[in-house]
């Protein structure tokens, strides 16, 4: 199994005794855990030899004529094939998951660029006209809302073109 790290919250929570939490609790955890094992690298390397194995036993049998060279040469070969799959699961399925958690963190940004850009507009509409020997604090708030306006779009925008590609 190549490198994928545990997930920071996989590598930082202790254990914990299912059995000694309300039944509700256990269940949502057990659950959890399930969602998460296949993209645990750890996980998957401990198991992936009884994997391979059921697997090859069952879609690999020795074709009649084959050598046992020419065998043992197709089964490394194909168990090379199935690691990679496996890899590529994971590194798919670990992608999805980074991009869904990426996805909602621009839609907490992006509500925080349109609150701030309201609030920006609101006190450009309550100051009244610059003066001429005064600070440009109304031109100012104005380039502001402009800018709070491109960069809350632009959040708003981000995830649904980064899922069309």
């Amino acid at each position: 199994m190549d490198g994928i790290p545990a997930r920071s919250e996989q590598s930082t929570q202790s254990p914990v005794n299912l059995a000694s939490l309300p039944r509700d609790e256990a269940l949502e955890r057990a659950r959890a855990a399930g969602r998460g094992i296949l993209v645990d690298d750890t996980a998957v390397s401990a198991v992936f030899l009884s994997l391979w194995t059921d697997w090859m036993n069952a879609n690999i049998p020795k074709a009649c004529g084959q050598s046992d060279d020419d065998f043992s040469e197709l089964v490394n070969a194909v168990m090379e094939e199935f690691e990679f799959g496996v890899n590529e699961f994971i590194r798919s399925v670990t992608f999805n998951l980074i991009l869904e958690r990426v996805e909602s963190l621009v839609a907490d940004d992006s509500s925080r660029a349109w609150k701030i850009h309201n609030v920006l507009a609101f006190m450009v509409h309550a100051l009244p006209e610059d003066a001429a020997d005064a600070l440009p604090v109304r031109c100012t708030l104005v380039e502001l809302c402009k800018d709070m306006d491109k960069l809350a779009t632009s959040l708003m925008d981000l995830v649904s073109e980064a899922r069309r590609g």
